[in-house]
Order: C-alpha cells, then sequence, then structure tokens
C-alpha cells in the first residue's frame, strides 16, 4: 500500500508487472472457485460472498487463505480440509480467524515442533500440549499450511 501512497494510484495500476499480478490474482480466485462445491462455506469464502459462521458471524476472505494456509494432506484439496477441520475446531470463529488462528500459532511456538509423519506419508510437524492449542503442521517452499488446528 505504501507503493500507492508513494507514486499515486494512477501510476501504481498503469504499472504492467502491477496490472499482471492483478490478473494472476483474479485467475486464482477463478480456478479456486471451479475446483469448489457451490454450496459449501469455502466456496463462499473463495467467491468474497457472505456466510455464516458457527454462531451467526459473517465473515469474508479471499482465495488466498485456503491456498496458502491449508495442506490437503489425506483431502483431495485443501479446500476440503480446511472445511473438515473448520467444522471439527472452529467454533466460535469464522473460516479466516480460524486459518490466521492456526499460522499465527505455529509461528509463535514453532520452538515447540516435533518431527512427525503426516497421514499422507510426507514429513510435518506436531505441537502438542494438553488442555492447550496445537496442530500439525507442514511447510512448503518456506510457507507454513495447516494440516489440523485445535483450540484445546
Amino acid at each position: 500500500m505504501w507503493l500507492i501512497a508513494l507514486y499515486g494510484a494512477a501510476a501504481f495500476l498503469s504499472n504492467p508487472v502491477v496490472t499482471q499480478y492483478l490478473m494472476a490474482q483474479y485467475m486464482t480466485i477463478d480456478n479456486d472457485l471451479r475446483n469448489c462445491d457451490p454450496g459449501s462455506a469455502v466456496f463462499n469464502v473463495i467467491s468474497g460472498l457472505p456466510f455464516a459462521g458457527p454462531i451467526g458471524k459473517v465473515g469474508r476472505t479471499t482465495s488466498q487463505v485456503v491456498a496458502k494456509s491449508w495442506y490437503k494432506s489425506t483431502f483431495k484439496t485443501a479446500e476440503e480440509s480446511l472445511e473438515y477441520h473448520f467444522k471439527q475446531h472452529g467454533v466460535g470463529k469464522t473460516i479466516e480467524e480460524y486459518s490466521r488462528d492456526a499460522i499465527e500459532f505455529f509461528s509463535k511456538n514453532k520452538d515447540k515442533a516435533q518431527e512427525v509423519i503426516l497421514n499422507d506419508d510426507s514429513s510435518g510437524f506436531l505441537i502438542r500440549d494438553p488442555g492447550n492449542p496445537g496442530g500439525y503442521f507442514k511447510i512448503i517452499d518456506g510457507a507454513i499450511k495447516a494440516v489440523s488446528f485445535w483450540y484445546n
């Protein structure tokens, strides 16, 4: 955002690199929508449509939460993994909050992570402390991906 303030909105948006980036983001969202079940909460999240959360909260987010925050593991897609784990452990949160909490938790507690083999036979990490938040995580190309996350 500081680039916009520095160069002005018109100059920023006329930059071919910015245009290419924005088109790539649009294509990513379009592709994500094509691969989601239209009735799912994840579809509503990616499309930007409001959805009712577990206690009537309304949330919005972008495809980046799904695409960059979750690992598919034994599910067909990262979206399916997120939707399943959100239903199991995300009570009182939006999908966006749940995903953000998972990644922030790993970032703050990575020194407690133990290397494990995940259910899809790939390597990952586990942080477990009975009665406290925990989860399974994977790092792909330097990016933290949640496999599962729980609050207690």
